[in-house]
């Protein structure tokens, strides 16, 4: 079973317990909502100059929070790459 490091402190603690929802479910929606920022909104703040560059480093962002044992996606998400696209 996945468990805050500190519940007190821990986003996603709160977030399952405000919502009344297993811990695991609320570990989901922020995985999902971190994904849709990236794809919808953190992109369209860039210039056309800037968005090339600024999609590279959240790739490479994510790809390391997908694949730092600390976050522990990979216990929700086996087949996680890392990738951004919504395939992976």
């Amino acid at each position: 079973m996945i468990r805050p490091s500190s519940p007190s402190g821990s986003r996603i603690h709160r977030r399952a317990v405000a919502e009344r929802i297993p811990y695991l479910a609320a570990y989901r929606q922020v995985l999902a909502g971190g994904l849709a920022a990236h794809r919808r909104r953190i992109l369209d703040l860039a210039t056309e100059e800037q968005r090339p560059h600024l999609d590279r480093y959240l790739t490479g962002f994510t790809h390391w929070q997908l694949h730092s044992r600390r976050y522990r996606w990979h216990d929700l998400y086996p087949g996680l790459n890392g990738s951004t696209d919504g395939e992976g």
